[in-house]
């Protein structure tokens, strides 16, 4: 990828943009959007929407909120990203949960990681030319067992959203795991 952060900060930014990630379902066998809805808030409250973040929302420091609907049977979701750091060469940021993940009807309702049980650190750093070094962890707590995602399938979510921020195609033959 050519630029510098600025580049995946505007692509981070684009919240509704988390609709077009598409990715291997090892459990489904299948190419699959990885969310329904996504929206950007002003708050940790899905009823204040906003528009978009800009790139220069983004900064060092930075709590961004945001909901999101996955295509699976889990409700929707707030979400904070925070910026820990910016630089033309790093960026490095968190997502953590702010309401519960719930699964939806079939399970009525019940809880699958509370309030900040599910975080994800992204670290991203230029390494030369076009080379980006780009590391994600996942977290999910007490609730890990509950969510019923496998391991090939957060190795897959984790592979689409590089794709996503990197503007690669999405659905390119082989998925990180089968």
């Amino acid at each position: 990828m050519a630029g510098d952060t600025s580049v995946l900060a505007a692509r981070l930014a684009r919240i509704s943009g988390l609709t077009d990630i598409v990715y291997w379902s090892s459990t489904r066998g299948k190419w699959r959007n990885l969310f329904k809805q996504a929206v950007a808030l002003t708050e940790p409250d899905r009823k204040a929407e906003r528009a978009d973040f800009s790139e220069a929302d983004l900064g060092t420091g930075a709590a961004l909120y945001y909901w999101l609907n996955e295509d699976n049977p889990t409700a929707g979701v707030v979400y904070q990203l925070q910026v820990h750091e910016r630089t033309p060469d790093r960026l490095v940021f968190e997502t953590v949960n702010r309401t519960p993940v719930k699964a939806s009807l079939l399970l009525l309702g019940a809880r699958i990681a509370a309030a900040g049980e599910f975080r994800q650190l992204y670290y991203i750093e230029h390494v030369r030319d076009e080379i980006w070094s780009y590391y994600s962890l996942v977290r999910l707590g007490r609730a890990g067992s509950l969510a019923g995602t496998s391991e090939a399938n957060y190795r897959n979510r984790a592979e689409a959203y590089f794709r996503y921020l990197a503007r690669l195609k999405m659905d390119r033959e082989p998925p990180a795991a089968r």
